[in-house]
This record gives structure tokens, sequence and C-alpha cells, in this order.
């Protein structure tokens, strides 16, 4: 029998183990050994066994292993192992401190550094600086890159060890400028009162800068010229001259004079009153009273032709009878003025006849509305008793005593007058029995017995557009002046719109003014179908103590005000359709409707004119229009001036500026249908001005319909030295073309045009878009293939034109096309990404210098590479790419900030990094 033994408990040696992070240890060579073979327990701690290997979960630092091994006996043994734990810390990353830097004008190169990293476990993997859009580059201690402005820039340094635990520090760049910009001197606002408007130069334009970088000095409104002078063609009133002061850094200076131009006036002459003198002997009389004014302050000269002036007396020898004196003042500019003054000169001696010294002039006008009274004034100088007599109208005595007679000449307007503007003259004779002569005066009487107001007797219309037509007014006559007025206007509302009634300019200053376009309208039977109707109301002066300007002397047939109508797009209408539009009529009150005052007020001409008053001559005549419903039926094809002589050198003219400058020489809707000459249902184009051309020319060609796949597309190319070129490649000729670029209120200067291209080219520069045309009167067209057109300078982005009109040289129109060429790039870059920030998908453009086989690669915040993308072999110039915010596992990646950089295969170069911004 053999006495039992302990069994035996091993562990292994004592040891060190280094983790990034608690995960579990298995240890392996822990055993139980028995010589007898009864081992009832195996227990160790902490852990459990599995095998020989020992799994535990540790802790940092010092972890005890024990086995302990019972055998049937009771007997045991145990062993201890010692393992120490050392846990991963993270890196140190320095960063050189927050810095400024200062810059005169333009930014330059910065390099901040040095950074570094240091690890106490010396498992340091990587350290760099993270992408962002400053476009700099790190040579793994200094990283260097190039200011956009002024502003802060922060540089964010990662060190990051094999566990992946990292450290980060920033360095923030205040960047700052300290350029003053240019100051801008300007001659002072002034006054100037000019003969003409001849050119005007000013001194005074300077500018000078604080740092000595001043680069460039320009004016508008006038052209600078050396020493600070500023010379320029006026206009009358105000004329803006504005300097701009520019240095090399951009920085500008701004400074205005306001010359304000007052064109010469006239002077005034102010003559004596006429008058009646008596002398004994013609010698010398001297009349007093001329004078003369000027409002410009620059009288050069003032006398009486044929007189000695003595102030504003006029010294001169008299003739028997009528002496008629000129007085003229004349300025410094060279403009005058007359008057005339008319002095009866009588002998005061037996046998002297009498003098009519009102009317004083030969003839009386009178302008009258009806019955007319005026004055007469008759001496005699030698006193003898007067015999005065007249061949119209009566005389009614006042005074009449030997040597003085005054009395009242009267006409009373017959009753025929009335509804009708008549003439009268007669003979107002002066005499006595012993004179042997007589003094006579003509009577020329005007009598204003009518007002007519009219419409027009045909006004087209095409169904769905918008016309207009004058409503006119006659009132013969010098003695009218326009008061006020009140006209209804009836038409066929189920067939014509009346979108609006405007003043025209003989009313435009008129203080009252307004439209009724549903008026209470009583049925007439006057009116038969017309339902609609609207009532104008004007009144020129409300006597609100501001005068309006009086309406006077208005020539015969002038517009009262303009009616903007449209007929019906949606009804079928008959052949040479006509729809009468008259004047509401509703006696026997139709002056409650239709009237028109004098400046008085208390005139007034109606249609009941002739018929409501005794002795009445105020009558209102109104003339009904009609409006005509036109078709192309009624358009003469090709007569686009609307001469009705169709395809003449004027409808060629017509086009051609329409299609230059359609803002400047507007065609309306009748012009363009008879523009479409050559019958392709499209109006105004440049095909039809190319047709019109080869008819003028004699050389009209078979109508033929041009080739389905004829096409001419047009090139913008944007050269690297920032200018623009526009070239034509076609498939067959070009005999015109028109299409209007946007600029985006972009400043277009330097145009150069082709002027071998074969076309005439027409640039219109409007403030939103360059209106190019192209044609020859000649009949030149640009042959097949590739033609520079043009070239021009642009401070922005030019857009594509959106519609274009290309014709062939037979007048058809092709197929057109237009589309912006770049540069090439210089450098491998991401150009653009949008929209930026992104909530789905972004689009990345990127540009390749060079024919390249390239990568996009998108990282987050920390570096890590998120997503790859193989765009494979690419052709010089700009390409895009979509990211729809997945990873490399096809994962959606969270919120935050991305930055993405193209990588050259061939020229193992890499792009800046693009900044993008996933918001969800």
């Amino acid at each position: 029998m053999n006495l039992n033994t302990a069994p035996d408990a091993q562990s292994p040696a004592d040891t060190t183990i280094f983790q990034c992070s608690l995960t579990q240890i298995q240890l392996p060579g822990f055993r139980a050994l028995d010589a007898e073979n009864n081992i009832t327990s195996v227990v160790v701690t902490p852990g459990t066994l599995h095998g020989d290997t020992l799994w535990f979960m540790p802790v940092a630092g010092l972890n005890t292993l024990k086995i302990v091994v019972t055998d049937a006996c009771g007997l045991k043994d145990s062993s201890i192992t010692r393992v120490t734990v050392n846990l991963n810390t993270a890196p140190v990353a320095n960063c050189p401190n927050d810095t400024t830097v200062t810059y005169t004008c333009v930014p330059s190169q910065v390099c901040i550094g040095p950074y570094s990293a240091i690890d106490s476990d010396g498992n340091l993997d990587t350290a760099f600086v993270l992408p962002n859009s400053y476009g700099g580059t790190f040579n793994g201690t200094t990283y260097c890159f190039t200011p956009g402005g002024v502003g802060t820039y922060t540089i964010r340094y990662v060190a990051r060890d094999e566990c992946g635990a990292a450290d980060t520090c920033a360095t923030v760049v205040t960047v700052q400028m300290i350029n003053r910009p240019p100051v801008a001197n300007c001659h002072g606002d002034t006054t100037m009162t000019v003969c003409s408007l001849t050119q005007i130069c000013l001194g005074g334009f300077t500018a000078s800068d604080p740092d000595n970088n001043l680069s460039t000095i320009s004016v508008t409104g006038g052209t600078l010229q050396s020493g600070g002078i500023v010379c320029f063609t006026p206009v009358v009133g105000v004329n803006t001259i504005t300097l701009y002061a520019a240095d090399s850094c951009g920085a500008m200076d701004t400074c205005q004079t306001r010359v304000t131009v007052i064109l010469n006036s006239a002077p005034n002459a102010i003559c004596a009153h006429a008058s009646v003198v008596t002398v004994d002997t013609l010698t010398q009389i001297c009349i007093p009273g001329f004078t003369a004014t000027d409002v410009d302050g620059n009288l050069i000269s003032a006398g009486v032709v044929g007189a000695v002036m003595h102030g504003d007396t006029a010294c001169f020898a008299p003739v028997l009878g009528m002496n008629t004196l000129m007085f003229i003042a004349r300025d410094a500019c060279g403009l005058a003025d007359t008057c005339i003054t008319r002095i009866n000169v009588a002998l005061s001696h037996i046998g002297s006849c009498p003098i009519i010294t009102r009317p004083f002039d030969d003839t009386m006008y009178v302008c009258a509305y009806g019955d007319y009274c005026d004055t007469v004034d008759i001496i005699d100088p030698d006193g003898d008793p007067i015999i005065v007599t007249t061949t119209i109208g009566t005389l009614i005595p006042l005074i009449n005593v030997p040597g003085h007679w005054r009395g009242l000449w009267c006409f009373e307007v017959p009753d025929s007058a009335c509804g009708y503007n008549y003439n009268y003259s007669g003979i107002l004779r002066a005499g006595d029995d012993l004179c042997g002569g007589v003094d006579s005066t003509i009577i020329d009487i005007n009598i204003l017995g009518k007002i007519t107001v009219s419409m027009p007797d045909s006004v087209g219309l095409w169904p769905g557009v918008v016309d207009s037509f004058p409503v006119y007014i006659d009132a013969l006559g010098d003695c009218f002046c326009l008061g006020g007025f009140t006209l209804t206007i009836t038409y066929d509302n189920s067939i014509f719109n009346i979108l609006d009634v405007t003043r025209a300019s003989l009313i435009s200053s008129s203080e009252y003014f307004f439209v009724n376009y549903n008026p209470a309208n009583p049925y007439c039977p006057e009116n038969g179908s017309r339902a609609g109707a609207f009532k104008v109301t004007m009144i020129n002066d409300l006597n609100n103590q501001i005068p309006a300007p009086p309406i006077c002397d208005i020539p015969p047939h002038t517009p009262l005000f303009w009616v903007h109508v449209m007929a019906r797009a949606d009804y079928t209408y008959p052949t040479n359709f006509c729809v009468p539009i008259c004047f509401h009529l509703c006696e026997p009150l139709n002056y409650q409707w239709n009237s028109i005052a004098d400046l008085s007020g208390n005139i007034v001409w109606k249609t009941e004119g002739c018929l409501d008053a005794l002795g009445s001559t105020w009558y209102l005549e109104l003339i009904c229009g009609n409006l005509k419903i036109l078709s192309n039926s009624n358009v003469i094809r090709g007569d686009i001036n609307l001469n009705n002589q169709p395809f003449e050198i004027g409808d060629v003219v017509t086009l051609a500026n329409y299609l230059i400058d359609p803002v400047g020489y507007p065609m309306n809707i009748r012009q363009l249908v008879a523009s479409d000459v050559n019958s392709d249902s499209i109006r105004g184009s440049i095909a039809d001005l190319i047709f019109m051309i080869n008819v003028a020319n004699g050389v009209i060609m078979p109508k033929q319909s041009p080739s389905a796949d004829a096409t001419a597309e047009f090139n913008i190319r944007h050269f690297a030295d920032g200018r623009y070129g526009l070239s034509l490649n076609t498939t067959v000729p070009v005999g015109g073309f028109v299409f209007e670029i946007p600029t985006n209120d972009a400043v277009i200067e330097n145009v150069e045009i082709n002027s071998e291209s074969g076309l005439d080219i027409n640039v219109t520069r409007y403030r939103d878009y360059l209106r190019i045309c192209a044609f020859s009167l000649e009949g030149r067209f640009i042959p097949e293939g590739e033609t520079k057109l043009l070239s021009f300078d642009s401070d922005r982005e030019i857009q594509p034109a959106s519609t274009i009109w290309v014709s062939d040289n037979a007048g058809n129109l092709i197929n057109g096309a237009m589309k912006i060429q770049l540069p090439l790039p210089t450098a491998l870059d991401i150009t653009a990404a949008y929209p930026n920030p992104f909530n789905s998908t972004i689009l990345i453009e990127c540009a390749l210098p060079a024919d390249d086989n390239i990568t996009l690669k998108i990282y987050d915040i920390a570096g890590r590479l998120v997503a790859n993308f193989a765009m494979g072999y690419q052709t010089a110039g700009y390409h895009k790419i979509a990211w729809d915010g997945t990873n490399v596992s096809g994962d959606k990646v969270t919120t935050g900030i991305y930055f993405a950089k193209i990588e050259s295969s061939t020229t193992h170069t890499t792009s800046e990094a693009k900044k993008l911004t996933l918001i969800k």
C-alpha cells in the first residue's frame, strides 16, 4: 500500500501585457497534476480555465491569478501568477501658439510650425493636419497656406497612435490688412449758364493714396484729361461727374460733382405803350418806357432802331401818321428779343383828321363765343366833331363831344352761327367834315360756335391683343381755353374690354382726371345694344392755390385722352367685322353725360347748345367711331412699315431696326403679321429679314425647306486671360442670326467685331443682356464650318442665350444652339460642390488639367476615410460626381463635416480639400 501524495498545481511565470483597451486575456500554462490521479477539484481565480488556458478580464495594473488543486484525500496545492496590464495612453499633440499676420494688400504664403507629437507608449502611428479649405500643405512639422483674405484661420493638428487614440490641438492665425483706401477729390458743385451745349472742362479732379499704391483714376459723365481736368458735353439740368480712385489692393473712393447747366434764355424787351402824339411841327419827339431784362444777367445792348436812347427814352424824328418803333434787346450769347410800339403822330393845326386810339392797331381781331362788345375811343387834334360809322355790328355812343368820341362797338351773333364756326369782317371809320379823310380799323370776327369731339372712323383690333385709339378735340379759335369736360362713351361689352383710359399730353398737367368704368347708365334708345359705358371727367384747375397751366390755342384734331381696348380672343368674327363705338346720347339731359367748359366755367358747349337758350351758339358736336376686327387677310405681307407698298427698302430698314433694338424700335401686331414674309408662321424673325434682303437685292432663291439636320452652334469661349470669344460652327450657309446673351449687370467692354465674318454684326447693350443681330444688306453669308464672330471683356461670368434665331441664306430658320466653353484648368482641383450644406446627395465638380485616372476620397473630421470613388480615366476639363452620403459599407453617415479630395494616379498629386456639410 502506497501513501497518498499531494497534487501539483502549476501556473506560468509572472508577465507584463500591454493593451489598447481592457479586453479579455487568455493565458496558457495552468496545469493540475496528481501521482495517484485522484484530483477532485481545480479552482482558478479570477476567470475560467479552458484546458490549460485561463481566460480572465483584467484590470489596469497588477492582476493576481491563482490555481488551487485538491485530491480525494483532501491534500491541496496552489500556484500564483502575477500579470501586470499596462493600458494604452493617447499621444500628445503639440501646436504652435496662435499668431497674427499683417499684409498691406494681397496675402502671401504663411508657414506655421513646428507641430509635434509625443507618445509615452511608443506606438505613435500618424500625425497630420486636418483637411480644410485653405489649400495648404503639411510636411510633418510645418503647415503652409495662402490666406484668402482678412479673417481667422484655424489649423487643427491630429496625433493618433496604433490603438486609435488621438489628441488634437489648434493654431488660430488671424490675418489683418493695413491698406487704407485712396482719397478722391472733385471740383465742387457749380451752376453754369451757357450759350450752347458745347464741351465744358472743369479742373480739380485729383486722387491721392496714403499708402502710395494708387492704381487707377477714372470718371463717368466725362473724359479725364491731364492735370485733373474733366471735359464733358452737357445737357440742360444736372450733369453728374463721378471720379473713381482705386489702389492696387482694390480699395476705392469716389466723389461727385454736380454741374447744373442752364441754357441761356433770350432777354425780354418791353416797349412803351402805343400812343397818339400831336405836334406843331415834325421835329424830334421822345417816348419813354423802353426797358429790357435778362434772367441770365448777360444783357449787352438794348435800343430802338433809328432812335437815340437816353435811359429808357427813345428820341426820333417822326413822320406824319403811324411811326413804328422796333426795340431790340440782345445778350452776350447773341440771342435777341424785339417788341414794337406804334406812335401815331398828328399835326395840331387846323385840318387834322380824327385818330382811332382804341382799338389802336389797323386790324381788330375778335374771337368770341357769342354776342360781343368792345370799347372804341377816337380823338380829333383840331377839336372838330367826329363822325363814326361801321359796316358790321352797331355803335353805342357814350361820349360824343367835339374832338372826342367814346362808345361801344357791339356784334350780335346771328342764329345761323349756332353749331358752326363763322368768320365775319367789317370796317370801323372815323372822320370829320373838314379834314378830307378818315381813320379806319378793319374788324375781323371769329365765332367759336362749335366744338367737335370725335373718335377714329376705323380702329383696327387684333383679337386678344391690346390696342389704343385717341379721342380728339377740335376747338378752333385762339380765344378758347379748356377748363374741363365730361364725356361718356358706350360700347359693346360682350365683345370688347376697356382696359384703361389715360390722359393725352394736352391735359397731362390737369389737376383732376377720373374715369368711371361703370357709370349709372340709364337706358336710352339712341344707344342701341351698346350696354357697356365709361365716363371721363377732367378739371384743369381746382383753384387750390396751385395754378395749373392753362390749356389754350389747341391745334386741330388734338387727342384728349387714349382708350386702351381689347377684343375677345375666344370669339369667331365674320370677315371685315366692324362695331360702332359712340358717345352716350340721352336727350334732353345729355349735358350731364357730355359737355365741355371754358376756363371760366361759365360757358358750356353741349349737344343741346342750339336748343336750350335764346341766342346760345355753344354747340358740342360728337362724332362716333368704329372698331374693326383685323385678321391676316387685312394685312399686306411684306408691308412692314404699313405704307401699302410691300417689299420696299423702308420695310427692310423697319425690320432690321426691330431685330437690332426691339426696345427702341418696337413693332405692333399688324407689322409683325406683315413681317412673316417666308410664311413659316414665325413673325419678325431673322429669316424674314434675310428673305426681305434677297427680294430687295433681286436675288430671290427658289423657296426650299432647310435640311432637317442643318445646325448652327455658337460657342462662347472663356480664355485664360479672362477675355470671351464668340464663334459660329454651322453645317449650312448662314444668312443671319439674332439672340440675347444674359449679362447679369456685367460690365461689357472692348467689343471687337470680326469684319471678315461675312455679315454685318450689330451689338446692342442693355442692362441685363447683350443683343447681337447679324445680317448683310448685300446678301452676303457665313459659309459652312467655324467662323470667329467677335470678342469682348466682361467682369462677370457670361451665360449662354436661351433663345436663338438663325436663318440660312435662303431665309429659312434652322436649329441654333449655344454653349459655354471654359478654359482648361491649370491644376487638379475641386471647383464646386452643391448644394452645400446638403441632406441627401451632393454634386462634386472637379477640374483636370490633363487626361488622368482619378479617385475621389471623402474623409471625416478625424481624418478617417469614409468613402472612396474610382472615377477612372477622364479627359482634361471639368467632371462631376455625386455622393449620396454613404460610406464604403453602403451605410448612411451621420450629420457632420466631411472633406473631399481628388487624387491622381498618374502624377500622384492630391487636390486641396473641399469642405462638405451634411445636415439631416
